[in-house]
C-alpha cells in the first residue's frame, strides 16, 4: 500500500530554500491553520450559545468537534520535534539548545496573553470570566504548571493555556531524551510518556499534576513522533491513499460524535486516531508543490496560527462587547462570520505587529551564532 523511498542524506537539515520546493512545509502549515481554525469556530459557537443569544434558536454545526484542532496540533508538534532534532540525540548540550529554542517559541507571545488577560480581568471584571485569576494560578501559568484554579478546574489563568502546559511538558521529556544516544533516547521519550500515563491510572485522583501529565491526550505527542520516524525513512504515499486516510478520520470522528460514543471513550481514541490519520495524510502525501496565491495565504496562515489560537478570546469578547453595544441583530451566524473576520485579522496583526519582532529582538538579546539562528527560524516557522 505504500511504497518507500531511500531518504535524502541530510533530510534533517535542508535549507528553507530546498525545503519550500518539497510542499511538505506548506501542507502543514495549512493544517495548522485549519486547526486552529477549527478550535475558533468551536469557541464561537459556544459563545452564541452561552453568552450572545442564549435565548436565539441556533443549529450548531456539531457534526464534527472543533476541538479536535488542538489534537492536531499535539500531533503536528511530535512530528516536528523529532523532525528537527531526530539527528541531534547525544550531541554535547543539544539538550540545551532545543529547550532553549521551545522556550523562545511559546512563551514570550503566551506571556503577553496571560499579561492581557490580567489586565483584563482587572479593567473589564463583568466580561471575564474570573475563576482562574489568582496568584497562584498566575505564577503556575508562567511556569506552565498545571493547577487547580479556584473553581477546581486544571486550567491556567488563559485558559486555553492548558494545550501550552502540555507542550512544556512534552517539550521537557524530549529534552531529557536529547541527553542519550538515540535508541537510549527514544526509550527514555517513549517510556516517561507510557510510563505517566500508566502510573496515573493505577492511583488516579493522588496528585493534581500526575493526573494532568497522565492524561492519554499525551500519546498523541508520541503518535507525531512516529510519523516523523516513518517519514525520515522516506515513506510516502500517493494522492488517492492521503485522500482515503483524511475521509477515514473524518468519517471517525463523526460517526463516534454522531452515535455518542465520543463520551465513553478517551479524547486521544475519539480524537486523536482521527487527528493522527489526517495528520499523517498530510505530512506523507506525495503531491505536487502548489505556489499559487491560496497555498501562500494558507502558509502565512498557518505561520500565524499561534496567534491565532492564544489571541482569538479576546477578539471573541470584544466582538461579543461591540456586538452589544451595537445592537447587533439577533442573528448566530451573522454574528460568527463578523467575529471570524475579526478573529483572523487579529491574528494577522499580532502575528506580523508583536510575535514576529518579538522574536527578532529576543534573538538579538540572546546573542545567539548563525547555527542557532538558522535552526530556530525553521523551527519557528514549522511549529
Amino acid at each position: 500500500m505504500i511504497d518507500s523511498r531511500k531518504r535524502a542524506t541530510g533530510l534533517a537539515h535542508m535549507t528553507d530554500k530546498h525545503r519550500s520546493t518539497t510542499g511538505y512545509l506548506g501542507r502543514v502549515q495549512a493544517l495548522r491553520f485549519f486547526a486552529a481554525f477549527a478550535v475558533l469556530v468551536g469557541h464561537l459557537q459556544h459563545e452564541v450559545l452561552i453568552r450572545v443569544m442564549p435565548g436565539v434558536p441556533f443549529r450548531t454545526f456539531t457534526a464534527i468537534d472543533g476541538g479536535i484542532g488542538v489534537d492536531m496540533f499535539f500531533v503536528i508538534s511530535g512530528f516536528i520535534m523529532y523532525y528537527i532534532s531526530g539527528d541531534a540525540f547525544g550531541q554535547p548540550g543539544e539538550w540545551r539548545r532545543f529547550a532553549s529554542r521551545r522556550f523562545l517559541r511559546i512563551a514570550p507571545l503566551y506571556y503577553v496573553a496571560t499579561l492581557s488577560m490580567l489586565a483584563a480581568a482587572a479593567m473589564f471584571a463583568k466580561h471575564v470570566d474570573s475563576d482562574a485569576i489568582g496568584v497562584i494560578p498566575a505564577i503556575a501559568s508562567f511556569f506552565f504548571l498545571p493547577l487547580p484554579n479556584a473553581a477546581g478546574a486544571m486550567a491556567p489563568v488563559l485558559k486555553l493555556g492548558w494545550t501550552l502546559n502540555y507542550e512544556a511538558y512534552f517539550y521537557a521529556i524530549f529534552m531529557l531524551a536529547l541527553v542519550f544516544p538515540k535508541r537510549i533516547g527514544l526509550v527514555v521519550l517513549f517510556g516517561v510518556l507510557l510510563g505517566i500515563v500508566g502510573l496515573a491510572q493505577l492511583v488516579p485522583g493522588r496528585l493534581p499534576m500526575l493526573d494532568f501529565w497522565g492524561q492519554p491526550i499525551v500519546l498523541e505527542f508520541a503518535a507525531g513522533v512516529i510519523l516523523a520516524m516513518v517519514y525520515r525513512a522516506g515513506w510516502r504515499i500517493p494522492t488517492h491513499q492521503a485522500l482515503a486516510l483524511i475521509a477515514g478520520g473524518l468519517v471517525l470522528t463523526i460517526t463516534l460524535r454522531h452515535f455518542g460514543l465520543s463520551a465513553y471513550a478517551p479524547r486521544a481514541v475519539a480524537q486523536g486516531i482521527p487527528a493522527a490519520l489526517i495528520v499523517c495524510a498530510v505530512v506523507l502525501w506525495q503531491a505536487a508543490t502548489s505556489t499559487g496565491f491560496l497555498a501562500r495565504l494558507l502558509e502565512f496562515g498557518g505561520n500565524a496560527s499561534y496567534a491565532l489560537y492564544l489571541s482569538h478570546p479576546f477578539s471573541i469578547r470584544a466582538a461579543t462587547i461591540i456586538w452589544g453595544a451595537l445592537g447587533g441583530p439577533q442573528s448566530p451566524w451573522l454574528f460568527i462570520a463578523f467575529t471570524t473576520v475579526a478573529a483572523l485579522a487579529t491574528a494577522a496583526l499580532v502575528h506580523i505587529g508583536i510575535e514576529k519582532p518579538l522574536d527578532r529582538v529576543l534573538r538579538h538579546l540572546f546573542g545567539r551564532n548563525r547555527r542557532d539562528r538558522l535552526e530556530l527560524n525553521r523551527s519557528l516557522s514549522e511549529t
